[in-house]
């Protein structure tokens, strides 16, 4: 079992479409895993581009992991990037 204060790190950074159309829901997910041994609270921050779009605060038990689900708009056509912490992934935008 982990001892010590909690410690968070993210993994496992998916988003459920990677060419949506402008004004599409897209589903932004990652793993937090908190390593240490208390409870705490992590705030998963999305960014697209550099810019915050959405949070949500994430509280685990020491030692546990859980998926994490955050739904962004996709906006005008374009290639974004979307990152969580260290994390990046892209996003085409188009009209098909």
């Amino acid at each position: 079992m982990p001892t010590g204060p909690a410690a968070f790190i993210v993994t496992d950074l998916g988003i459920d479409q990677t060419m949506p159309d402008p004004g599409d829901n897209v589903t932004v997910s990652v793993k937090v895993t908190n390593t240490g041994g208390q409870q705490g609270t992590y705030t998963v921050v999305v960014k697209v581009d550099g810019t915050t779009v959405t949070t949500q605060d994430v509280t685990l038990a020491g030692g546990t992991s859980k998926v994490v689900n955050l739904t962004i708009v996709a906006g005008k056509v374009g290639t974004y990037t979307i990152s969580i912490g260290p994390l990046e992934c892209k996003m085409d935008v188009m009209v098909m």
